[in-house]
């Protein structure tokens, strides 16, 4: 995701963060076998932002359009469902693949793949607040897309807190379904 990464962080002018994910890039090239392990967080200090095109689209105020839920891709809304298009376009698993000789049954396996183990990566990330979630909530629905807008409010704004909230956010959206 080095590359989404990179891009996110340019959009952003955010230098220091594209000096982090440019040194963790090298370091689990190098040091993490092809980046199969995370070295670079363990013993170098360089910390992972979490970036992408959408978070960039939120950035530059961007409205959020309304909270959709997609089949195997999940929560989303239209700004960030276009930034996953974007992402999709700057993973280098697109562009790579298709320069090899590889039938076009590789290149769309090795997507469908590796977008497979991202959204299982990040659903256990996310299991245990998941499941505290689905306990404590007496509608889930609500509870999963506030927590949605607030992940995305976090990671638009650096988990500043401080900052005012999305020009476009969840209660305005609930404003217009009433």
């Amino acid at each position: 995701s080095t590359p989404v990464y990179l891009i996110s962080d340019l959009t952003q002018l955010k230098f220091e963060q594209f000096a982090d994910h440019t040194g963790r890039f090298v370091v689990n090239t190098t040091f993490g076998v092809a980046g199969l392990f995370d070295v670079a967080a363990e013993h170098a200090n360089l910390p992972r932002h979490h970036e992408d095109f959408g978070t960039a689209l939120g950035y530059y105020e961007i409205p959020a359009g309304p909270y959709i839920v997609l089949p195997f891709l999940g929560p989303s809304n239209v700004r960030d469902g276009l930034g996953r298009i974007i992402d999709s376009v700057a993973q280098p698993v697109s562009w790579a693949l298709p320069m090899t000789s590889a039938s076009d049954d590789v290149v769309f396996f090795s997507n469908v793949g590796l977008r497979a183990l991202d959204a299982i990566d990040t659903r256990a990330g996310l299991l245990e607040a998941f499941e505290a979630g689905r306990e404590g909530s007496i509608d889930f629905y609500s509870f999963l897309r506030s927590t949605y807008f607030q992940r995305r409010h976090a990671l638009i704004y650096d988990l500043d807190q401080d900052k005012p909230a999305d020009n476009n956010t969840e209660d305005e959206w609930l404003e217009d379904d009433n």
